[in-house]
């Protein structure tokens, strides 16, 4: 069976050389996981209309049409190289070809503006100085989330983002069940949202990077590399780019935690930006 794929530009390198081998991290109706040694470490095989993760080849049939889970082997390897992925699947060999690219979506930084002003343009948030980001995306936020002890986080983490990341960083990575689970979702929420806002977090984008490799699954830390390089899925680059409701129901409706994970990283960002940086307990707690 020969599929054509479109794959995300993230993955030129990884698919680039050689056929190497990839390791199977897991199958679903919608979706291949497959780890390899070079970043993003993980390369994702998604069916049409799945959600469009950064490290994806994207297939043109839908789960519906062809699932996944007909065609994926996880007893065997699979080789990746030459612009192709190829396995032996339980109706015979698979070969996914590259035959376009894409870019991720990227959360960009916004130009710097003294004041938070009176009111914010959400039509145009993507071009407003990056208070106005922040202000946009905490009024579009606020009271949509659910708290934090019911995606099986400690709120009082939040606060420690700013002020002590290695320890909250700790405390989230590999938080809660799931191929992506809710603290790190957190987390990626929270580095692409302070990309946005013009929030130094290097700190603890740093112990990220240190950390996740051994402290929670291969797909996570794939996608927290990605947010630390400000890539991620189409919804998050929405809210940034026009917090609206629209946008914020759209990002929830991701996954059972991942959405409103990622949502409360991205308020978490936005307040500590209002706040100089300086995220107060009672306002996270409040608004989360």
């Amino acid at each position: 069976m020969r599929l054509d794929a479109a794959t995300s530009s993230s993955l030129r390198s990884v698919l680039a050389g050689p056929a190497r081998p990839a390791a199977w991290l897991g199958v679903t109706r919608a979706a291949l996981y497959l780890g390899v040694p070079a970043m993003p470490g993980v390369v994702a095989v998604l069916a049409h209309g799945a959600v469009r993760l950064p490290c994806a080849m994207l297939l043109p049939t839908t789960a519906g049409e062809l699932p996944l889970t007909a065609i994926g082997a996880q007893a065997d390897g699979a080789l990746l190289g030459d612009g192709c992925l190829a396995w032996t699947g339980p109706l015979g060999p698979v070969v996914v070809r590259t035959v376009r690219e894409w870019a991720p979506a990227q959360v960009r930084a916004v130009p710097e503006q003294r004041g938070w002003g009176a009111s914010v343009a959400r039509g145009t948030a993507g071009a407003q100085p990056r208070c106005w980001v922040a202000a946009a995306m905490r009024a579009a936020l606020h009271g949509a989330l659910p708290a934090p002890a019911a995606l099986g986080i400690d709120g009082g983490l939040l606060t420690l983002l700013t002020t002590e990341p290695a320890a909250a960083v700790a405390g989230l990575l590999g938080r809660g069940p799931g191929l992506t689970p809710a603290g790190d979702d957190v987390l990626a929420g929270f580095l692409l949202g302070a990309r946005a806002v013009g929030l130094d977090v290097a700190a603890a984008r740093s112990a990220v990077a240190v950390t996740s490799p051994a402290r929670t699954t291969r797909l996570s830390s794939a996608l927290l590399w990605h947010a630390a390089r400000g890539e991620c899925i189409d919804e998050v680059a929405a809210v940034v780019a026009q917090p609206s409701g629209r946008a914020v129901r759209a990002l929830l409706r991701i996954g059972h935690t991942s959405g409103a994970a990622l949502a409360t990283g991205l308020l978490t960002a936005a307040l500590a930006a209002r706040d100089g940086g300086m995220l107060d307990a009672g306002k996270a707690g409040e608004a989360a």
